[in-house]
């Protein structure tokens, strides 16, 4: 499977935590780059770096966890920023994310089919997209969104 690194809090908004408050989970990933065709899931990664947590004002989880990987997400579908902003090129479907609080693109990667682990995995993250043994992934998942 491959991994992602994405610092915190947004590897965590992705992936939930207990009691999260509703309305604030991570349901599109901004890179500069589209994701390849046939990604399907995703390992989300929490960096080490807290640069990021400066720039967020809302929850965090008691226990935010760095250097780990912390769940899974499928790669639904993928968008331009400027499809999005033109509702009326979007589906039914996908016109949710011209409202969604993270979608700022450049490419919007719509992600879905998340899950939560209960115990992160201790790992060094990469640049881009990176493979990571699916064994170590295999009985590690704890259901949050479908």
């Amino acid at each position: 499977m491959y991994a992602l690194t994405i610092q915190q809090p947004y590897a965590s908004l992705i992936v939930g935590w207990p009691n999260m408050p509703a309305g604030i989970r991570k349901r599109v990933e901004n890179r500069s780059w589209r994701p390849p065709r046939d990604l399907g899931a995703l390992a989300i990664h929490a960096g080490k770096s807290r640069t990021w947590l400066a720039t967020w004002d809302g929850p965090v989880p008691p226990q935010m966890p760095f250097g780990c990987i912390v769940g899974t997400a499928a790669v639904l579908a993928c968008f331009p920023i400027e499809s999005i902003r033109d509702a009326r090129a979007m589906s039914y479907r996908w016109r949710w994310l011209a409202r969604h609080m993270h979608a700022h693109g450049p490419y919007c990667w719509v992600l879905g089919a998340v899950h939560r682990f209960e115990d992160p995995i201790p790992m060094v993250g990469k640049q881009g997209l990176w493979k990571v043994d699916d064994a170590l992934l295999t009985g590690k998942r704890l259901r949050v969104e479908g």
